[in-house]
């Protein structure tokens, strides 16, 4: 079953996991995208504080989610399902992102 938006990840290259830790990251991609198999769009958490709440969003228990540090990955890179953006942050967190990367 494919990721889907909302949920959190833990990502890195298969390679470079022998040496860096895998990194949690946030999926933003929509799920037709991800069930497309084109891969993944993503955005990177921060183990420390929320920052300027237009920018960034907490995720209890996680981190800070980075709105403006987004990158796409190949599905295969997600490698431990760690926990889910609250269901009622959704609408709030793609007008968010919408709003960095343009409509």
């Amino acid at each position: 079953m494919p990721p889907s938006f909302g949920q959190v990840w833990t990502a890195g290259h298969p390679i470079q996991l022998e040496v860096l830790p895998a990194v949690p990251h946030l999926v933003v991609s929509s799920g037709l995208y991800n069930e497309s198999g084109l891969g993944v769009i993503v955005a990177e958490i921060d183990p420390h504080e929320m920052r300027d709440p237009e920018l960034h969003e907490p995720i209890p228990g996680i981190g800070t989610v980075m709105l403006d540090r987004l990158a796409w990955y190949p599905q295969s890179w997600l490698r431990e399902h760690l926990g889910d953006l609250p269901e009622d942050r959704h609408t709030e967190l793609g007008r968010l992102i919408r709003n960095l990367i343009g409509p």
